[in-house]
């Protein structure tokens, strides 16, 4: 009997080690969030970001989680957290925020070469305004431009962003208000283009973001032996809808986590004017509506304390549908496009004042459309290096792009 039970005994002793539960990870219960002193960004919109309910036990991963997620606020350089008992309540522990913030106002460059030569600049001068509770209201201007052949311009925009909208940590809304100035195409000029987005957070990674816009132009050109001018109008209305799950640790320099978007979008454009038929003008009116469905992802791997390996995929398919009103033609074109791209990343500099990376990829693009001749295709290949620093008042991105086919 001894030895029949000590043989069952032997039997079974691997499958109960193997079935005994994995250790969880340790969790705290906070009982207070304390926003540090010494910043400009209230404290509403910090616990907005956050998401922690007091009383509420939590993982490393769940406060790294939500530290990650007050780091991606436009105004926040750098966020940081620590743990200290609770002085009133055994067993509790009081969660301190510590915020680095931007400084009101900022300038940031992106410049980009190819290998013909040809440059294109954006920069940017901007600032933002903190109004009582969590309201936000940015101001911007942008001038860029490019080498040769290309049309040079100034933008302004100003943003008025509400968080914690609707009392739901998280959620937002941003009203902005775009205008355009042309430098050497005095033709026309861009009229206003409002535009809001919104975002609802499904969980504490996940979000549904909508988006909607209008912009418009109107170009004139006046033409010889003729009393009225050449006129063309553009009206863009959009529509977009999108699932985006973010896990990244920053938005800038990211070191580990993934960021996946999908949803569809809606772009119609309405066209009408005139145009020059055997030295007559004569009206045109046409309107395009385009359906498109994405998907993209990106997936970041640490290598050590500053290095990173990443990944990025994108697919996007869209059909056009074009009609003519004076002729009641119409024309259908369907294209798709895929990238995947590959790089290598090391962040130089991480101070609290100072951030600065280096980054290598390489990477390939396809484009397929299909109108009415055969369906035409194309592959570009793509090698890319980007040095960015961020600094309290400043933000720099360099770019130099090299592609071929």
């Amino acid at each position: 009997m001894k030895r029949i039970v000590l043989i069952l005994l032997l039997t079974l002793f691997p499958l109960l080690v193997h079935a005994q539960p994995e250790p969880q990870p340790e969790t705290f219960i906070i009982d207070r969030i304390d926003v540090a002193a010494g910043t400009r960004v209230p404290v509403q919109i910090v616990r907005s970001e956050l998401r922690l309910q007091q009383e509420r036990a939590y993982s490393e991963a769940d406060l790294r989680g939500a530290i990650a997620r007050v780091r991606r606020l436009p105004f926040v350089f750098d966020a940081s957290y620590r743990l200290e008992p609770s002085v009133t309540t055994p067993f509790r522990w009081t969660l301190i925020v510590e915020i680095i913030d931007i400084a009101p106002a900022t300038f940031a460059v992106d410049a980009i070469a190819d290998e013909e030569g040809h440059t294109r600049y954006d920069a940017t001068l901007g600032g933002n305004v903190f109004l009582p509770g969590g309201h936000v209201v940015d101001a911007s201007v942008v001038t860029g431009g490019f080498s040769e052949g290309g049309i040079s311009a100034h933008s302004l925009r100003l943003s008025y962003t509400a968080y914690d909208l609707l009392d739901r940590p998280g959620a937002f809304a941003i009203i902005s208000i775009d205008k355009t100035y042309l430098r050497n195409d005095e033709s026309g000029q861009p009229d206003l283009g409002p535009s809001l987005t919104l975002g609802y957070p499904l969980t504490a990674t996940q979000t549904l973001l909508f988006r909607a816009a209008q912009s418009g132009r109107r170009m004139e050109q006046e033409l010889e032996d003729f009393d009225d001018p050449l006129v063309s109008d553009v009206a863009s209305r959009f529509l977009e809808l999108l699932w985006r799950r973010d896990t990244t640790d920053d938005p800038f320099f990211t070191r580990s986590g993934s960021l996946v978007t999908f949803g569809p979008s809606w772009t119609n454009n309405h066209f009408t004017g005139t145009f020059l038929l055997d030295d007559e003008l004569e009206p045109f009116d046409r309107t395009s509506d385009a359906y498109a469905l994405q998907a993209t992802g990106s997936k970041y791997l640490p290598l050590g304390l500053r290095n990173t390996i990443f990944g990025r995929l994108r697919a996007h398919g869209t059909v056009e549908r074009t009609r003519e009103a004076e002729s009641e033609l119409s024309f259908r074109r369907d294209s798709h496009a895929t990238e995947a791209i590959l790089g290598m990343a090391r962040n130089l500099t991480m101070t609290n004042r100072l951030h600065t990376r280096l980054e290598l990829s390489a990477g390939l693009r396809h484009l397929a459309t299909e109108s009415l001749g055969p369906t035409t295709t194309s592959t570009t290949q793509q090698a890319t290096a980007t040095w960015m620093l961020r600094h309290r008042w400043t933000t720099v991105r360099v770019s130099v792009v090299y592609e071929w086919e």
